[in-house]
């Protein structure tokens, strides 16, 4: 069933603020749904800047309120964005599934249910006749997060990463005839908008393998009949959810990249399909990159050393860069790289000061080994202290915790703890 139209005018006339309310139950065999509003301040459902309460002539519960793209499954206790027809006879949603499980709730436009904190990724999906020329490579890594992009106005800003400034800068599309940045909106009824320059939008086109806006002089951004497809003289863009990426990622390519420790950059492959771009709150860093060859990276920066099998971790071989942190030690307190090297993970003075003592020489002053018997142990002090047996150990992981430490190179100190990790 198709829902009553005030008019084409009335329906652009539409202002208010969308807000949140619950599915009640629908007339059978049609997209008409009865509905209650709910509670502002359920924390199941996302925020919506600039919510609105019914008040007047509208009550918090009523119908009808109908679905826009006109389905007839959306479940009692659904919960859906609803907006109010310019006339206030009628209300309107769109059902993507539960609000609370973000973007890509299961909508066929891919969309539906984006939150604030949720980032999108622009990408061209083609570019005919005498758009021929604007080119893939601008679309390689640009990403839109949610901002003020006009005096109070909200939606998903897009950015490129500039390698000449080490940041995001705000992306400006290019095409034959102009150019301008672009922003990701919903209309009242909750349909998405692309629009470029602040003015013109692209024409949508739902369910058709995720959020697609078709661009071009046929149907000139003024809502006339799209073309299908990719025919001449259009352009298509994409619009899909995405994780937020790390600092330094330009597309898929090879990269220099630093993880947890101290270890030296080396070189690996980050693609976007496998997630590797994703900045999930790990300590995760680009020194360097993009390459357009692992050899190229790997002049640029060293391969990651070969982890080390050890009868005291047999299943989960051991990174050869540890670090190991000392405390309750006084004047030894800090954390210090432990480097593989003659069967051993060790901190010598050639490695750097020990605490607030000096640094210079080449004495062992911590040293972990996995010994004969596949048991962890610690030394200190060019192996004048210990072995030290672990309080505590774990492969995966990877942790190793001794008590009691004692040190003796610049005042004898007794009874501190050293915690080495991967």
């Amino acid at each position: 069933m198709t829902p009553p139209m005030d008019s084409a005018n009335d329906r652009q006339a539409d202002r208010e603020r969308p807000y949140w309310v619950e599915i009640t139950g629908r007339a059978a065999g049609t997209n008409r749904y009865s509905w209650e509003q709910l509670d502002d301040t359920d924390t199941t459902i996302p925020p919506v800047p600039g919510a609105f309460a019914m008040s007047g002539t509208s009550d918090a519960a009523g119908w009808p309120a109908y679905e826009v793209e006109g389905r007839a499954d959306v479940p009692a206790g659904a919960k859906v964005l609803a907006h109010v027809s310019a006339s206030g006879k009628f209300w309107w949603f769109r059902y993507g599934g539960d609000p609370a499980a973000g973007c890509d709730a299961d909508a066929c436009d891919d969309l539906v249910g984006l939150k604030e904190t949720d980032c999108v990724k622009l990408s061209l999906l083609c570019h005919e006749g005498e758009f021929s020329g604007m080119g893939e490579e601008q679309f390689a890594a640009v990403f839109g997060w949610y901002e003020e992009y006009s005096a109070g106005l909200f939606g998903w800003v897009f950015y490129v990463w500039d390698s000449g400034t080490s940041a995001w800068v705000e992306f400006d599309m290019d095409w034959i005839g102009g150019s301008g940045g672009v922003v990701l909106t919903f209309a009242t009824d909750g349909t998405p908008q692309l629009t470029v320059d602040g003015t013109l939008e692209m024409f949508f086109k739902p369910c058709v393998g995720g959020a697609k806006f078709v661009g071009g002089q046929r149907n000139g951004f003024t809502g006339d009949t799209p073309p299908e497809g990719c025919e001449p003289n259009v352009f298509v863009l994409k619009v899909e959810c995405s994780c937020c990426p790390i600092d330094g990622w330009q597309g898929d390519a090879y990269y220099c990249v630093e993880d947890t420790g101290p270890s030296d950059c080396y070189a690996v492959e980050l693609r976007e399909e496998n997630g590797d771009h994703c900045d999930d709150g790990d300590p995760f860093v680009i020194c360097s990159g993009p390459y357009d060859t692992l050899e190229l990276a790997q002049a640029a920066c060293p391969p990651a050393p070969p982890p080390i099998e050890t009868g005291c971790c047999p299943a989960n071989p051991v990174p050869q860069s540890l670090t190991a942190t000392v405390t309750s030690g006084g004047a030894y307190d800090g954390t210090y790289a432990l480097t593989y090297r003659s069967g051993v993970w060790s901190f010598i003075l050639d490695d750097g000061a020990i605490g607030s003592c000096g640094a210079g020489g080449t004495e062992a002053i911590l040293v972990l080994q996995c010994n004969g018997s596949n048991q962890w142990e610690f030394y200190t002090d060019d192996f004048v202290f210990g072995p030290f047996a672990p309080t505590s150990d774990a492969c995966d992981p990877f942790s190793v915790v001794f008590d009691n430490v004692n040190f003796s190179l610049c005042g004898l100190q007794t009874g501190a703890t050293v915690t080495v990790t991967a």
